[in-house]
């Protein structure tokens, strides 16, 4: 069940996120892609944390400085780099289709529609791999 807390943390996040799209005056179609690419962000990112830290752990380990320094962290970090930068080129990708190689914003060029689900998948799909990882790893670890 989802707490009060958690409500109004996802309500601010919505706020804010549309408060910059607002700011940036962006179109409805590029304003769908940027939170589609958040959503996603923010799904994959937590599943790596959470599935590398099960296939990683420093049980052992009292100092969480040491943790995130660990193989785990390192592994997780560079994980992450990876991952976002999959999600930007893909933003990268629907502005130059916007754009239509020219610098100016032609009205008529939308943004194909696949680009909001691809971001969506891509962010629970590495979000279910490294979980799925993690929890295999889990149920074998002897305590």
């Amino acid at each position: 069940m989802v707490t009060l807390e958690e409500k109004q943390k996802r309500v601010a996040a919505l706020i804010v996120m549309g408060l910059a799209i607002r700011a940036l005056a962006l179109p409805r179609d590029l304003a769908g892609l940027q939170i589609a690419a958040c959503m996603g962000i923010c799904v994959g990112l937590s599943g790596l944390a959470v599935g590398l830290g099960a296939r990683f752990p420093m049980l052992g380990q009292r100092n969480p400085a040491r943790i995130a320094s660990g193989f785990g962290g390192t592994f997780n970090l560079i994980a992450s780099m990876l991952f976002v930068a999959m999600e930007m080129g893909i933003l990268a990708f629907a502005g130059l289709i916007r754009l239509g190689g020219s610098l100016a914003l032609p009205e008529a060029v939308q943004v194909p529609g696949w680009l909001i689900p691809t971001l969506l998948a891509l962010g629970a799909l590495v979000a279910a791999a490294s979980l799925v990882v993690g929890a295999r790893h889990f149920e074998r670890l002897e305590y």
